[in-house]
């Protein structure tokens, strides 16, 4: 499988909120923009950014999705503004791609290196959404033990960094996510957050905004991650992937596009774009470390980050035995060691956060074919997965149109 590596020098997510506040007359100092003839004609006049991120929709998917759908809202937007691919970041996950869009900064700067992190001054592997240690009985979470969400991301946020030119940012993001651990370590300095439960409603309050921030310069963040949930749970080519990005077109067209006011519309950019794609996954495929003894006698942590581009932390001379097991004897994972990974630019450039060497292992098995590291006995039930460099999980779409066009 060919691999595809972040384009951190401006073809990455990274770029996207530096481009966002050019277009709106504002410098994020050291983050390239994207190349110009992405957003360059849709910049002039521009005075308010809708910024749509749909969770798990990889480029690949979408561009078939349209193909197979020509008439579509997608396909329509498509050919009236921009379409076109750039990378995810390393690892293509949530946590660590809405980190880098909330910073404007590669994951080396921001240090979330995935779904679950070695935090090594709690000495423990915790779940980075919900801050909670993994295999948590007792219902704990690291602020408990002492860990504030607001200090766990030690680079400016997104509105911290607009705030000097009087640009608001306002996020958009399920009810339940609102106040979470990791919607605060992200959403320092935002205008508001609001809550929604179904996507017309997210729509209707997108809608309610824009008419609210008239005349004032913008970007509003939206969050949808229904997408993700079901590519996890059925596999990202089941027909209920599809089924729901027509739904959340439908809902769009009616409930936002169509019921907006001229003046609305009026230097107002859309951007809909991704944070990852995904890749179906066969259950049998699965490698449980712990049923492993081979591998599980190498490590003393369990892996971390993602089943698909997973930190291995091993014992001291054993490098090589790990890399020959996951490399000749399983045969479908290529593994980096980890020093190698971040002076090839695989997390970008930069100075690295507090504790980012920590959090990333010795070593780094990369999925090239469908086995996936999963730690613990139970058997996985996900049949969609990403992380990994495939072009399915690290191609995103970027869609950009004029409201007013």
């Amino acid at each position: 499988m060919d691999f595809i590596w972040p384009q951190y020098e401006g073809g990455s997510l990274v770029n996207l909120p530096a481009t966002m506040a050019a277009i709106l007359g504002a410098k994020i100092e050291s983050t390239p923009l994207l190349d110009p003839y992405l957003w360059r004609g849709l910049a002039q006049g521009t005075e308010r950014i809708v910024a749509i991120l749909i969770d798990a929709i990889g480029y690949l998917a979408l561009q078939k999705f349209i193909e197979h759908n020509p008439d579509s809202l997608f396909a329509r937007l498509a050919r009236k503004g921009s379409f076109s691919s750039i990378t995810s970041v390393f690892p293509s996950t949530t946590v660590t791609a809405l980190a880098s869009l909330w910073t404007a900064r590669p994951p080396i700067e921001h240090g979330l290196t995935g779904y679950t992190i070695y935090f090594k001054e709690f000495g423990v592997v915790a779940n980075a959404l919900t801050l909670s240690p993994m295999r948590n009985e007792r219902g704990d979470n690291l602020e408990k033990w002492g860990l504030e969400p607001e200090k766990l991301v030690s680079i400016p946020s997104l509105p911290q960094l607009l705030a000097p030119y009087g640009i608001k940012v306002v996020v958009l993001i399920h009810r339940e996510y609102v106040k979470s651990p990791f919607s605060r370590a992200l959403h320092r300095g935002v205008a508001e957050s609001r809550g929604f439960l179904t996507t017309s409603e997210m729509w209707i309050l997108l809608r309610r905004l824009l008419k609210e921030l008239s005349g004032e310069k913008a970007i509003i963040n939206a969050y949808w991650g229904l997408i993700d949930a079901l590519g996890h749970l059925y596999g990202p080519y089941d027909e209920t992937w599809e089924a729901e990005l027509k739904n959340l077109a439908f809902s769009m067209e009616q409930e936002f596009l169509e019921r907006l006011d001229p003046q609305d519309k009026r230097g107002t950019l859309l951007v809909i774009f991704s944070d990852h794609g995904q890749v179906p996954v066969r259950l049998e495929k699965a490698i449980l470390a712990m049923r492993e003894p081979e591998l599980w006698d190498l490590l003393i942590l369990p892996p971390t980050g993602e089943p698909r581009a997973s930190y291995l932390y091993v014992r001291d001379g054993k490098k090589e035995e790990v890399r020959a097991y996951l490399e000749e004897k399983i045969g479908s994972f290529a593994v980096m060691d980890s020093e190698e990974a971040v002076e090839k630019g695989l997390f970008g450039r930069g100075n690295p956060a507090p504790g980012f060497s920590s959090r990333i292992g010795d070593l780094i098995a990369l999925a090239k074919g469908e086995e996936y590291i999963v730690w613990g006995y139970e058997e996985p039930k996900l049949k969609g997965r990403h992380g990994g460099l495939s072009p399915h999980e690290m191609l995103i779409p970027l869609l950009m149109v004029r409201l007013d066009g």
